[in-house]
This record gives C-alpha cells, structure tokens and sequence, in this order.
C-alpha cells in the first residue's frame, strides 16, 4: 500500500505546477538547471531546479520547484548558494506524505543547504 500511495503523491505532485510539464525544448534550456554537476560532483545525487522567473510565467502559485534525487544510503545535505534566501518549503504533498521518511527532508534557508534523507527523493518549492 505505501508504495502505490507514495506514487500517487508523485502524479499529485507532477501535476501541481505546470513546470514539470515543460512544452517547448526552449522552455527547457531557459528553467531547467542542474546543480550537482562538473569535477566535484557526488555520485548518486541528482539536484535540479525549475525555474518561472524567466520568460513566461507559467505557474501562479511557484516561483522555483528544486527536487533532489538522494540515492545514496546516506542524508544528504548539499548546498546550492543561489537558493539562500529564498524560502524554499516541503512540497505540501511530501509534508503530509504517507512516507514519513520524506517528512524529514528540509532547507536551510540562511545556506541554502537542502538536506534530503537516505534513498529519497524530495520536492522543493518556491512559493509565488
């Protein structure tokens, strides 16, 4: 049962903002950046963020969505300078998840860290 209610979580969350559902390979290459990429990269994670403060405004109710894909046995906590000070919170879904491992991820907003427990992967956003 937990793992079809967490899927259903995901599809309510997909399709709670209009940026994961990209329509354009411009509107892509214009939001879409990921951050844990080049020399120091950590493997196993994966950090993107979608932005809406570029171009159309797409969503009205989120600025940013960042998701992080910790498939690690560890937490994680990276750091992304460019997301301090900007309010980033639990996606609602995952705050009242039936996963209650998610329930555990959070963000430093003064660092801009983002701490995302053990094979997890968590939903930020920003809202507008």
């Amino acid at each position: 049962a937990l793992n079809s209610n967490v899927f259903a979580e995901m599809l309510a969350i997909r399709y709670s903002t209009p940026l994961f559902r990209l329509q354009t390979a411009e509107q892509v290459q214009e939001r879409l950046v990921f951050h844990n990429t080049g020399a120091e990269q950590l493997p196993g994670v994966i950090v993107m963020s979608i932005s809406d403060t570029v171009g159309e405004n797409l969503d009205p109710n989120h600025e940013m969505v960042v998701v992080v894909f910790n498939g690690t046995p560890d937490e994680l906590a990276y750091t992304v300078g460019d997301l301090a000070g900007m309010g980033l919170t639990l996606h609602p879904v995952q705050q009242e998840s039936f996963d209650i491992v998610v329930q555990g991820a959070s963000f430093d907003d003064a660092t801009g860290t983002l701490t995302v427990p053990a094979w997890t992967t968590a939903v930020f956003v920003v809202a507008e």
